[in-house]
């Protein structure tokens, strides 16, 4: 009888502790457009913003048909460089 009361309210324990609600400080930005010079900045103001305020992540959802691949190597320069972690989202068309 014990032992199944203990079971029981390591369950209920269990799935009331897996119910809490977490929650991040994400900073997202979007770019829907060629990648470019000012892409970079755009991006790099991101970073540092999210480095400022102490952001768990930066999300930047991303639509593009391409660029220049000098400023794709600095954005990838960039986010390797960040204290922050950084996740690229691209959406499904």
């Amino acid at each position: 009888m014990y032992r199944r009361t203990l079971t029981i309210v390591s369950i209920v324990l269990a799935v009331c502790f897996a119910a809490l609600p977490c929650s991040a400080d994400v900073l997202k930005i979007v770019v829907d457009d060629t990648i470019h010079p000012i892409i970079v900045e755009y991006i790099g103001r991101a970073i540092q913003e999210a480095e400022r305020t102490h952001a768990d992540v930066l999300l930047i959802e991303i639509n593009t048909p391409g660029g220049l691949s000098t400023s794709t190597r600095e954005i990838v320069e960039k986010i390797l460089a960040s204290h922050v972690p950084v996740i690229v989202y691209v959406p499904h068309p």
